[in-house]
């Protein structure tokens, strides 16, 4: 699994500094946990992609429909489990789909929704994503390992 600190998450992500480590840190609200905890003095915190997506999705929430991001934490931490196994190419023609402040939900089809909800496309922050960090488009081909050859 490839990690990014900090400097890499606040440009992926759009927070603050001070945003990351209190939607992040120990000791604070840590709405959503790093993937690896700085674990002492000098060290820091590391997040895989998908943290990084569900923080880029709370921002959202934050900034245009002025959530408490506090109040979804559950539904982020759901989100974050979702996301675990799941191939960055594999999500970009999905969307998310928050039936309230506990649940998180992938769906393909958003015409399929029966009930109300906040329904956020994926696609424009897995671009974000995929040009800040570097990750694979799901046009593109992953590239092979290269192979040991002897004589």
């Amino acid at each position: 699994m490839r990690l990014f600190q900090s400097a890499d998450a606040l440009e992926a992500t759009g927070l603050t500094r001070s945003q990351l480590r209190e939607w992040t840190g120990r000791g604070r609200r840590e709405i959503i946990s790093p993937d690896v905890g700085p674990n002492g003095p000098g060290r820091h915190a590391l997040y895989a992609w998908q943290t990084l997506l569900v923080l880029r999705l709370l921002l959202v929430l934050h900034t245009e429909y002025a959530a408490e991001v506090g109040a979804w934490a559950p539904a982020a931490k759901n989100l974050r489990e979702k996301f675990d196994g799941t191939s960055f190419p594999s999500l970009w023609n999905l969307s998310v789909f928050f039936p309230n402040l506990h649940t998180a939900l992938l769906i393909d089809d958003v015409s399929k929704i029966g009930r109300s909800g906040l329904i956020l496309p994926l696609e424009s922050h897995l671009t974000v994503l995929a040009s800040k960090l570097s990750l694979p488009r799901p046009d593109q081909l992953s590239l092979f390992l290269p192979m040991a050859m002897s004589r």
